[in-house]
This record gives C-alpha cells, structure tokens and sequence, in this order.
C-alpha cells in the first residue's frame, strides 16, 4: 500500500490535512506566506482556517525585540495551504464572528481583500478579511 493511500484511509483534522498536503502531495509550493501583491490578483479570495500557531519573531520597529505573533495556516480556494499573518483588523472581524478562542477559528471561512497603505516610505498590498 502506498503511503498517500495510507494518508487518505486516516480521518483528518484540519492540522493533519495540513501535514498531509505540505508532505506527501507537495502539489503547491509551502514555506512562503501570503503577500498582499499575491492575494491581490487571485480571481477566487476565499480562504479556510486550518489551524494556528505562534511564534516569537523579531519586531520590525526594534530589532532588539522579540514579540509573539499568531500564524494562521489558511487553505486557499485553490487548494494550496499558506501561512497568514493576520493583522489586528483581520483578527478583528474573526473574533466578532467566532470568538477569542483560537479552537473556534480553526474552519472559519472567509474572504481576503487588499488595500494600498504607505508603511514606511513604501505603498504596499495590505491583506485585509472581508467583514
């Protein structure tokens, strides 16, 4: 027996699936995270929560500091499992409809949306989860 029917005999989570999709397919390039310029020019924005993490990253204002930030991993509409960093907009409009609880977001379905925003002295593609 090959191991994706292995894979495919077993019930799975969202997290599992995610495991599942980034190991043994490897149909879709992973490690990356979304990008406003991608999300920007996909014809479907829709997206489900798959599951979450955190992890300490370096600050972008004092590089001397670290701060926790949450990772989303969202399957797009195309079938391709990304990271997300939510920002707290985003995170916003997610806990207005399922709460506080990080549990409660895992299967969330939503939209993305882009906006322009100068950050420093650059414009750039802001993702943003349609309210």
């Amino acid at each position: 027996m090959k191991q994706t029917e292995i894979t495919k005999e077993i019930e799975e989570t969202p997290q599992e699936e995610i495991n599942k999709g980034q190991i043994v397919d490897r149909k879709f390039a992973s490690g990356f995270a979304l990008d406003g310029n991608i999300v920007k020019n996909f014809e479907d924005k829709h997206f489900t929560i798959m599951g979450y993490r955190t992890e300490l990253l370096e600050d972008y204002k004092d590089k001397n500091n670290k701060i926790e930030k949450l990772i989303l991993s969202v399957k797009l509409a195309d079938g391709t499992i990304v990271d997300y960093f939510p920002n707290n907009s985003s995170q916003k409009v997610i806990i207005a409809k399922r709460g506080y609880s990080y549990d409660n977001w895992v299967n969330f379905v939503g939209e993305f949306e882009t906006r322009t925003q100068r950050i420093g002295d650059v414009d750039k593609e802001v993702i943003y989860i349609k309210k």
